[in-house]
């Protein structure tokens, strides 16, 4: 779980069952605009708001999965 304003553009996470993706655009009080993957519609979020962050995949002509954005390993020690 993470702020909303803790993600990167282009990221996608879950908001009250819905899952979105986070846009450049936002507003001086802080909401964030963000796009509906099932329905297209547009919403402002406020960048305080509590999120879950969510992965998407696709899959190519060879069955392959792969993620459409890499990730960070966050727990890779050096």
């Amino acid at each position: 779980m993470k702020y909303l304003e803790e993600i990167d553009i282009g990221e996608c996470f879950c908001f009250d069952k819905k899952i979105y993706i986070l846009t450049e655009d936002f507003k001086r009080n802080g909401d964030k605009k963000c796009v509906d993957l099932k329905d297209g519609n547009q919403r402002w979020i406020s960048s305080s708001s509590i999120i879950e962050i969510v992965d998407i995949y696709t899959l190519d002509k060879d069955s392959t999965i792969s993620p459409i954005r890499e990730r960070k390993n966050e727990y890779k020690t050096n």
